[in-house]
């Protein structure tokens, strides 16, 4: 069966690797939106020039998938909230964030 990790910065994806039923390996850039996610949040949470933003890059958890890898990219590029970066600013503020891999996932579900 094919496995899947996500690359996280904080709770923001940005890559998924891929390993198929023939384990080989293949990594998936997600939309250019979630890379300017990342420095957006980064600027307004203040970890844009710290070791903080370096060592919040994390690889989630592997996971088992009958999807092919351009639907996984595609559940989250075609499904980001029009809102995506207020909502981000709006838990922070209120003290409600999280900010760990794959606490936003749901945000991105069909």
């Amino acid at each position: 069966m094919a496995t899947y990790r996500i690359l996280f910065w904080k709770e923001i994806p940005t890559q998924i690797k891929y390993n198929d039923d023939l384990n080989l390996t293949k990594s998936y850039i997600l939309s250019d939106f979630f890379q300017q996610a990342v420095d957006s949040i980064a600027m307004f949470d203040g970890s844009i020039n710290s070791d903080e933003y370096l060592n919040a890059w994390s690889w989630g958890d592997e996971t088992e998938t009958n999807f092919k890898p351009e639907e996984i990219v595609n559940s989250y590029n075609d499904n980001i909230p029009k809102n995506f970066l207020n909502k981000i600013k709006t838990l922070h503020n209120n003290g409600n964030r999280n900010s760990t891999p794959g606490a936003i996932d749901s945000w991105f579900k069909n």
